[in-house]
């Protein structure tokens, strides 16, 4: 196919942040109130699934490793230091000495191997972290603070997976004591927030964890600014738009486009859009059967398709038009453009033979 490039755009879930933050009973410089569009049927990072448990659980986890975005690196979180073997299935991770859990139990190489057989312990049907350890085959404590991970064939995805909440380091402590039924209820980790309360179907609250002093380079700073951040489930887009109109929650996310121009026209409200990462929304061509297995059709459906009107009136002016068949993220691709030109698409149905019946406008072939 002359043009393999879908045809609908990506779209921008959209963060709204409203200034100063507010609290109703404590000092409004200490609290944030969040609300999370989703209330999960559980929390448990190793063993859940839910797409916003990292909003406010990369606050209570810290990873092996960190992304650099600006950098596009892995840069040292609990791992100070790595070594990849040049096949590809042995990564050696050198651990920091210095880091407690919120519990001060000590974190070390037994704590990441205690981690990873509860993520892949059968009974505990994860949901998400054990497929993404890919072909893990053994982790081997070295020493102390020398673990290494075997795989039985290269998981390029390995490093990503690793500084994910989703494979956040826990307390073994906390995850022997209370088990897959109940450690969603009494989290704990190693990170700038401890873990508070979780009320389903309410709240989660984290608190500021005084002794943190292992934050990694891309934190602009060791302690947090703000004493206690409560997260409030809002499924409901209007609820959750009440709530922070009327100063409940001080940040929302993924809003309605059509209530983002007003929003953003109003004091005191602040918008930022947030890329989402992986392929556009798109359609599939079958091009093993007929119209189109003929690419002048198929060329005819992708240049008829006013993609800029669809992108306008589904989400307004906040989402891209789709530049590439893959991701946003750019590839060094030979695709051309594609224009929108319905007089082009009809003498390429034209040619294929699609004519025109004047009397009901439909085009037919034979």
């Amino acid at each position: 196919m002359k043009r393999a490039r879908k045809f609908f755009p990506i779209l921008l879930p959209l963060l709204l942040f409203l200034l100063p933050a507010c609290g109703a009973d404590t000092d409004p410089e200490s609290v944030l109130n969040y609300g999370l569009t989703l209330s999960p049927s559980g929390i448990d990072p190793h063993l859940n699934a839910s797409s916003e448990l990292g909003i406010p659980l990369n606050s209570v986890y810290d990873t092996l490793v960190f992304y650099d975005a600006e950098a596009e690196k892995y840069v040292p979180g609990l791992a100070s230091n790595w070594e990849i073997s040049d096949d590809g299935t042995k990564y050696t991770f050198f651990l920091r000495e210095d880091v407690v859990f919120h519990d001060n139990s000590r974190f070390d190489a037994d704590a990441v191997k205690a981690n990873i057989d509860y993520i892949l312990n059968p009974n505990h049907n994860s949901q998400k972290a054990a497929g993404m350890l890919g072909p893990l085959s053994e982790v081997e404590v070295v020493d102390d603070f020398t673990i290494v991970f075997h795989l039985k064939a290269p998981f390029a995805p390995l490093m990503n997976s690793l500084s994910q909440v989703y494979i956040g380091m826990a307390s073994p402590k906390a995850l022997e004591a209370w088990g897959p039924a109940e450690y969603q209820f009494h989290q704990v980790g190693t990170g700038p927030y401890t873990f508070v309360e979780y009320v389903p179907n309410s709240h989660i609250i984290l608190e500021k964890n005084p002794d943190y002093a292992w934050a990694p380079s891309i934190f602009k700073s060791e302690q947090a600014s703000i004493d206690r951040i409560e997260f409030g489930f809002y499924e409901d887009p209007a609820t959750r738009l009440i709530a922070l109109k009327g100063g409940e929650v001080d940040i929302i996310g993924e809003v309605p486009p059509h209530d983002v121009e007003r929003l953003v026209a109003e004091d005191g409200f602040e918008l930022y859009p947030v890329p989402v990462p992986g392929q556009p929304l798109h359609y599939f061509f079958n091009t093993k059967t007929s119209p189109t297995d003929d690419p002048r059709v198929r060329e005819a459906l992708l240049i008829s398709v006013n993609r800029t009107r669809i992108l306008e009136t589904v989400f307004g002016s906040f989402s891209p038009l789709a530049e590439g068949p893959l991701t946003a993220q750019p590839f060094d691709l030979d695709v051309e453009e594609i224009q929108y030109s319905p007089a082009l698409a009809a003498n390429l149905l034209d040619e294929a033979g699609w004519t025109r019946n004047s009397a009901d406008e439909l085009r037919t072939k034979d």
